[in-house]
């Protein structure tokens, strides 16, 4: 499977297009912001380029368990989805959960 470029969820300042860089190219995502912000310096291009990458750049699928910030939201995640498979997700939990963060 080849690897795919995304906007980041946890290194995400503005879009995330930094963050998913960094993460795709294995790099400190501060790098990749500084070169945008020598790329505006320089001329409009910086601007212009982040922009264009921000609305091309796919949003991380919600399937993907990289969004996950904590191994806990992982696990209440796939606790969550095998309750509604089997049918027993019960409101009080889906309230509980929402009020808890």
């Amino acid at each position: 499977m080849a690897k795919k470029i995304f906007k980041s969820t946890k290194n995400k300042i503005f879009t995330g297009t930094c963050g998913g860089f960094g993460e795709y190219f294995n790099i400190d995502p501060l790098f990749v912001r500084m070169i945008f912000i020598i790329l505006v310096f320089a001329g409009t291009s910086g601007i212009w380029i982040y922009i264009l990458t921000a609305i091309l750049m796919p949003a991380r699928p919600a399937e993907d368990f990289d969004q996950f910030e904590t191994e806990d939201d992982e696990e209440e995640y796939v606790n969550m989805k095998a309750k509604r498979e089997n049918g027993s997700v019960d409101i009080d939990d889906k309230f509980d959960s929402y009020f808890e963060k």
